[in-house]
Formats: C-alpha cells, structure tokens, sequence
C-alpha cells in the first residue's frame, strides 16, 4: 500500500514541460503547410477545446524532445516508485498529453482537454474533485489558471511561479 493515499496531480505546459504544447504544436502545423494559418481562427470559433484538438489532430510531437523539467520529473518518480498515484491534468489536448504519458512511463492516469472539453481552470478543478475528491489530492502547478484547481487541492506544489502568484496560493492552500 503507498504511503501517499492522495494522488500527485502535475500540470503539464509550464510545469512538466518549460514549454507550451499548444504554441509548440501550431508551429509544427504552419511549419507542415503555412495555409492552415487561415482555418486557426475558424477552428477557434468553435471554442478552445475545439481548436486545441484540430491542431493536435494534425501534428506529432516528439515527446522524447521535449524541454522537461527534470527536477519535477525526478520527484515525480520517486512518488511512482513509492507507489503513489501520479496523474497528468493538462489543458492540453489528450492527443498531446498522451504521448508524454507514456513516453514518461510515471502516470496512472491521464486527465486532458477532449474535442469538447477544455479541462483548464474550474473545469480541471471540477474534474479532479469528481474523480478523487476535493482535499484529496495534491496539484503541481504554475499559473493564474492553476488558482481554481490548489483551491480544492490538499497541498500546492508550485513550479516556478512569480511571487505575486505565490502570495495567492499561499493564501488558498498549505505549500
């Protein structure tokens, strides 16, 4: 049995990775044809989650070659090892998270942004409460959007956050 009953929830884009995936995977898209400049703005009209998905849809990225931070990945073995559940909650699209998943081989499980569902903010925050309980989970995070979801967490993990935003997160939940 682990001794971390509460599950290690980890953010993925400014957290896991010093990058954004979804910067990342709009260039590789203009970088495979330079038109699809043209449909970014229609794809968007049909929300975020939306747009987020038909760019994934039509690139890879290598996440072998990705820009981790190490550190956090480090940590976040030793808890696998340990037997605690650690879990990726991206609003990245799952097309893109699920590659870093598995090439990382350190998650039970994969909560990201569907087709339909941009999984960032109160409805990440709601995602995790429904799926382990609000207070039962620790959140590693670097973002304003990353407020709602260490509001319901047990602990914040912050990963290279500005102080301003510290001073938030301190306010809201034990770090």
């Amino acid at each position: 049995m682990s001794a971390h009953p509460n599950p290690l929830v980890v953010d993925l884009d400014g957290t896991l990775v010093k990058s954004d995936l979804l910067i990342e995977s709009i260039l590789l898209l203009l970088k495979k044809n330079l038109l699809f400049i043209f449909l970014l703005p229609i794809w968007l009209l049909s929300g975020k989650a939306h747009f987020k998905y038909q760019i994934a849809s039509r690139v890879q990225i290598d996440a072998s070659l990705l820009p981790y931070n190490v550190g956090l990945i480090d940590y976040l073995a030793e808890q696998h090892e340990e037997g605690r559940p650690v879990v990726l909650a991206t609003a990245s699209s799952e097309l893109l998270a699920n590659p870093v998943a598995k090439h990382l081989a350190i998650f039970s499980n994969v909560i990201a942004s569907t087709e339909d569902t941009n999984f960032k903010g109160d409805a990440k925050a709601n995602q995790l409460n429904k799926a382990y309980g609000s207070g039962h989970y620790d959140y590693a995070g670097n973002s304003n959007a990353d407020l709602a979801v260490w509001s319901h967490a047990r602990a914040a993990i912050l990963v290279g956050v500005p102080t301003g935003l510290r001073r938030k997160v301190e306010n809201t939940v034990s770090i």
